[in-house]
């Protein structure tokens, strides 16, 4: 009987580390909205979106990110990092170092950088890490 409590305490002890790594991590669930990220992602996925690469490194051109605008949660894949030459309807322009141009994967259905401008690096939650 003591092997059973040792075990569930064992199983317990797991669950409280990983909720802990977790809250450190700053996990939080993102549910997508909207058709701009076809084919990567659909509506009605859910998402799990950490923060802490973000406190480690700057967002990479490739990312899947959360930004947040206006109140407004939308995933949006970084296009460019801060220095890079972005061209919007035949006008060229660099990003300032702290700002990011992003994208939906389906330019046809995205309200994103293009429309709205660059981002800046408070605006972005965090990194799409999980897909369930």
């Amino acid at each position: 009987m003591a092997a059973v409590y040792r075990r569930v305490l064992a199983v317990l002890g797991g669950l409280a580390a990983a909720a802990a790594f977790l809250r450190v991590a700053g996990v939080r669930r993102y549910v997508v909205e909207g058709r701009s990220m076809l084919q990567a992602f659909a509506p009605g996925d859910r998402v799990l979106v950490e923060d802490l690469t973000y406190r480690l490194r700057a967002p990479r051109v490739g990312d899947v990110v959360v930004v947040e605008r206006d109140g407004r949660l939308d995933l949006k894949r970084v296009a460019a990092a801060p220095g890079a030459s972005v061209t919007v309807r035949g006008e060229p322009d660099f990003l300032a170092h702290d700002e990011w141009f992003v994208l939906g994967d389906n330019l046809s259905e995205s309200t994103d950088s293009r429309e709205l401008g660059p981002v800046k690096r408070h605006d972005i939650v965090g990194r799409a890490w999980f897909r369930y």
